[in-house]
């Protein structure tokens, strides 16, 4: 039996747990978003935009995980690099508000995370070999 885990194996658990923590950050625009942010809905045009937001994140976030393990990832890098400058900015108005947005800043963390993990996976499939 095999005890060492390859670099790749490493990389994906990292890139699939990445996707799963987006998703979480979506729900928890949905549960708890409206009481720490009371502003919210209304910076997203009302409850549909706000709701539409938090449903688009947890899928998307389902999505990069499913993407992962299943080893489609074609379009993941480009969303991910699209991603990261809104959760900068949600990060961004929230804090000329006075908060901290923790979980824009985690959603901005995640996909970064997802950006090196998806060029780590490319150079280990394009090089042949396993990296450290």
């Amino acid at each position: 039996m095999r005890s060492e885990v390859t670099a790749r194996e490493r990389i994906t658990a990292v890139y699939a747990a990445s996707g799963f923590l987006i998703a979480f950050i979506g729900v928890c625009h949905e549960v708890v978003g409206e009481a720490l942010f009371p502003y919210g809905p209304a910076v997203f045009g009302g409850p549909v935009g706000w709701h539409a937001f938090g449903a688009l994140i947890v899928a998307v976030g389902l999505w990069i995980f499913a993407a992962v393990l299943w080893g489609r990832r074609s379009f993941v890098l480009p969303v991910a690099i699209l991603l990261i400058p809104l959760g900068l900015s949600i990060f961004a108005y929230a804090a000329t508000r006075g908060d901290f947005h923790l979980f824009a800043l985690a959603g901005v963390a995640a996909m970064s995370s997802v950006v090196v993990c998806e060029r780590r996976l490319r150079a280990l499939g394009r090089d042949g070999e396993d990296v450290a």
